[in-house]
C-alpha cells in the first residue's frame, strides 16, 4: 500500500462582514505564531500605502544552544513583560523545535533523538504516526514542555534542563549550536534581549519592499466576498469558483506576473494562466508591499488592522515556516492563545501553511491552506 501524501493541500474558505467579524479579524494573527512572509496587494491608495510602509519589526538570527534559548524564555517570564517566540531553522535536520508566545517548548524529534533524551522518562512525548512514511524511517515524537515557571516543580525543571544541556553537548561534536530565529512583541525589547545575550550583530531589521504594476486586469469593485446561503447550490458553486479565481489572481499579483497585464496575449505553449473574464472590463494599477523575516504575530496583526481601515480592495497573504512543529494555536474566548497543546503537524520543507485575507467594501473572505500532515482540521 502506498504511504499517505502528507504534503497534499487542504483548503478552507470563510467570509463575513467587517462589522460582524471585527473581533475575529483583530485576533486572527495570534493563532499563527510563526510567519516568514507577508504580502499586501491593493489598488492605489496613498493613505494605505503610507501607513503600511512605516511598519517595521526586528528579529535575531544567531547560533545559540537550546538550553540558552530556554533560559531566555524563562527570563522573559520572570520579567513578565513581553511575549517571546523562537524557532530552530536548521532546515536539513530531522529534529526541530519552537517556543511559541504561550512560552511552550515544542520539539519534533526523530526516534533516536527521543530515546537519547530519555524518551518516556525524562521527557514524555506523543508518537507521530507516518511522520517519516514517505522516507521509510521510524516514527517521530512530539514533546511539549510548558516553560512557565509556575507549571513545574524545581526538580522537574532541573531534569528537563539537564536533558537539554546534554543534547547541546552531544550536538557540539557534530552540528554545533542551533541556528535560531527569535523575537518579542516589542522591537525595543528584542534589541535589549539581543544585547543582553551578545547577539547585537545578529539583529535583523525588517522593512518592506514596494513594487507597482500598471495597466493590469484587477478585480471588479463590486465583487461579492460573502458566500451566498446554500439555498441555491449552483450559485454557491459559482461563488466558490469566483473565489478560487480571485485568490489565484492575488497570488499572481504577489509574484508580479506579466500574465495580469491588460495587453498580455497568453501563448498556451508558454503559460496556461489567464486572468478571469470577469476582470477583463476593469483595468488599473496595483501596489504590492512585502515583508520577509521572522515576523511576530503582533506585527502581522498591525498589517491586518491597517488594511481593515481601508475602504478599497486589499489582500493580505501570510506564509508560515514549513518546518515549524507548531503552526496553529487555539485561541480562548478573549482572543488570546490558550491551553498547553497545539494540533500536531509534520514539519517538512514542502509543507503548506498559508492564508490569504481579502478585504473590500466592508466585507472579507479568508482562504486557509494547510497540508494533509497538519491535524488542525482533523
Amino acid at each position: 500500500m502506498d504511504p499517505p501524501n502528507t504534503c497534499a493541500t487542504r483548503v478552507r474558505i470563510t467570509s463575513g462582514s467587517l462589522d460582524a467579524a471585527n473581533t475575529k479579524l483583530h485576533r486572527i494573527a495570534a493563532a499563527h505564531p510563526f510567519t516568514r512572509q507577508v504580502d499586501v496587494v491593493f489598488v492605489p491608495n496613498e493613505l494605505l500605502k503610507n501607513e503600511l510602509v512605516e511598519l517595521e519589526t526586528v528579529y535575531v538570527s544567531a547560533k545559540v544552544e537550546l538550553a540558552k534559548v530556554v533560559e531566555m524564555a524563562e527570563q522573559m517570564q520572570l520579567e513578565d513583560k513581553h511575549a517571546f517566540t523562537a524557532l530552530s531553522i536548521n532546515t536539513k535536520e530531522d529534529d526541530t523545535w519552537c517556543i511559541d508566545p504561550r512560552t511552550i517548548l515544542t520539539m519534533h524529534l526523530s526516534g533516536p533523538t527521543y530515546q537519547m533524551l530519555g524518551g518516556g522518562q525524562s521527557l514524555v512525548g506523543r508518537k507521530v504516526k507516518a511522520s517519516r512514511a514517505l522516507r521509510g524511517i521510524a516514527d517521530d515524537y512530539v514533546v511539549s514542555l510548558p516553560l512557565q515557571l509556575s507549571f513545574h516543580k524545581d526538580r522537574i525543571r532541573e531534569k528537563r534542563n539537564e536533558a537539554l544541556i546534554a543534547w547541546d553537548k552531544q550536538r557540539s561534536a557534530g552540528f554545533g549550536p542551533w541556528h535560531v530565529a527569535y523575537t518579542t512583541d516589542d522591537t525595543s525589547e528584542t534589541i535589549r534581549l539581543a544585547t543582553a545575550y551578545g547577539h547585537e550583530s545578529f539583529t535583523r531589521q525588517v522593512k518592506c519592499s514596494l513594487s507597482t504594476m500598471t495597466d493590469v486586469r484587477v478585480p471588479n469593485a463590486g465583487i461579492e466576498l460573502i458566500k451566498p446561503r446554500p439555498t441555491d447550490p449552483d450559485e454557491a458553486d459559482d461563488w466558490d469558483e469566483d473565489m478560487g479565481e480571485l485568490f489565484e489572481w492575488v497570488g499572481m499579483a504577489g509574484l508580479g506576473a506579466q500574465r495580469l497585464a491588460a495587453n498580455d496575449r497568453v501563448d498556451p505553449f508558454i503559460a496556461v494562466y489567464e486572468a478571469p473574464e470577469s476582470f477583463s472590463d476593469t483595468i488599473g494599477d496595483i501596489t504590492v508591499i512585502r515583508w520577509t523575516g521572522f515576523l511576530p504575530p503582533e506585527f502581522v496583526q498591525r498589517v491586518i488592522d491597517v488594511c481593515c481601515k481601508s475602504t478599497s480592495f486589499a489582500a493580505i497573504t501570510c506564509h508560515g515556516f514549513p518546518t515549524a512543529p507548531v503552526a496553529y494555536i487555539p485561541l480562548g474566548k478573549d482572543g488570546t492563545p490558550s491551553g498547553n497543546t497545539s494540533p500536531p503537524r509534520i514539519p517538512n520543507e514542502d509543507t503548506e501553511d498559508s492564508r490569504c485575507l481579502v478585504i473590500s467594501n466592508g466585507r472579507w473572505c479568508l482562504t486557509e491552506s494547510i497540508s494533509a500532515g497538519d491535524t488542525r482540521w482533523g
